[in-house]
């Protein structure tokens, strides 16, 4: 009778060890979901990062249909272009 005990003890116990195993480095277990957790933060990261990209490309682009001084800034000192009859000089920095 007693040898039953300590028998079924010992398999209790080893299949509660396999469990909390399983539980915590298995396919889908704590380890895993720390490692998911942690990517999906930075991705949530990278998400906010490109939505405050996307508002300033839209003002950029916005300013950029509004304003003609702005286009002709452009054009004047980032493509060194100018008028038909105008000279353009180049000064490297």
């Amino acid at each position: 009778m007693n040898l039953k005990k300590v028998i079924g003890s010992c398999l209790f116990v080893s299949c509660l060890a396999i469990a909390i195993y399983f539980a915590c480095f298995g396919k889908h277990g704590l380890l895993a979901f720390y490692h998911l957790r942690k990517a999906c933060k930075k991705k949530e990261q990278r998400i906010t990062l490109m939505q405050k990209e996307i508002a300033l490309l839209q003002h950029e682009t916005k300013a950029w249909q509004e304003d003609p001084l702005k286009k002709e800034s452009f054009l004047r000192y980032e493509l060194a272009m100018g008028y038909t009859n105008e000279l353009v000089y180049l000064i490297k920095k």
